[in-house]
C-alpha cells in the first residue's frame, strides 16, 4: 500500500484573509464558469430559453426531452435554477435535470 501525505493542510484556521481570498476564488470561478443565470418558458414554441453568465442564451424545445415533455405549462413556468446554475429544478415534483445533461444528450 502506498501512502500519500497531503501536501496542504486541512485543518487550517479560517481567518477574515482566508476568508476574503475564498471568496475571491469563488467569484473568479463563477465569472469565468458557464452556469444558467436565467430561465423562461416560452409558450408559442414550448421552449425553455436559459441564459448563461458569458451572455450565451440556449433554447431547449420541450418536445425533445422526456423530463420536460411530461410537464404542463404551469409546471413549465415554475421550474427554477438549482445547483449553482447547473440544474433545471421543480421542487414540488422531484424533478433535478441536469442542464449540461440536456445540451449534449440533444447534439446530433
Amino acid at each position: 500500500m502506498t501512502v500519500v501525505k497531503a501536501k496542504e493542510p486541512l485543518d487550517e484556521p479560517v481567518t477574515a484573509d482566508v476568508l476574503a481570498q475564498a471568496i475571491t476564488r469563488g467569484h473568479d470561478r463563477q465569472s469565468t464558469s458557464s452556469h444558467a443565470t436565467s430561465i423562461r418558458y416560452l409558450p408559442a414554441p414550448r421552449a425553455l430559453l436559459i441564459g448563461f453568465a458569458n451572455a450565451s442564451p440556449v433554447m431547449l424545445p420541450v418536445a425533445n426531452y422526456p423530463e420536460l415533455a411530461t410537464l404542463d405549462q404551469a409546471a413549465l413556468e415554475r421550474l427554477q435554477l438549482g445547483f449553482g446554475g447547473s440544474a433545471l429544478c421543480l421542487e414540488e415534483q422531484d424533478v433535478h435535470i441536469s442542464i449540461a445533461g440536456q445540451i449534449s444528450g440533444n447534439q446530433q
